[in-house]
């Protein structure tokens, strides 16, 4: 594994299900692009600004066709394909911090990470 710059392990794992929930159900378009915009720093952080690039754009090329499909959401087939770009553009967002879990976290961290939180909960 590459030696980089990255957070701990426990934060990871914790923006994951936020990033995940927040994601699909909160439609705001500008919470949407502050976690990319989170996602993109969090990236170039670790050195792997290429990579943040083309989930951006990605990204960015799904959230046009969903804008440019939801003025012809009448028809079904279009409403059907409008629903799997708007999936597609929040599993991107998702994946997106996925990428990053498991290009800058190795096996063992992210088991001793595990087995840190929960000792934290058993103590409390």
């Amino acid at each position: 594994m590459i030696d980089r710059k990255t957070v701990d392990p426990r934060i990871k794992l914790t923006l994951l299900p936020i990033v995940g929930f927040t994601s699909f159900f909160v439609s705001d378009t500008i919470l949407l692009f502050g976690l990319i915009v989170f996602a993109f720093f969090l990236y170039v952080y670790s050195s792997m600004w290429k990579r943040a690039l083309r989930f951006i754009l990605f990204f960015v090329l799904l959230y046009c066709i969903e804008l440019w499909l939801g003025k012809f959401c009448e028809a079904s087939i279009v409403f059907a394909i409008y629903m799997f770009i708007y999936f597609a553009s929040r599993m991107t967002l998702i994946a997106m911090f996925g990428g990053y879990i498991t290009k800058t976290t190795s096996v063992s961290e992210m088991l001793e990470a595990l087995n840190r939180m929960k000792d934290a909960f058993a103590n409390n």
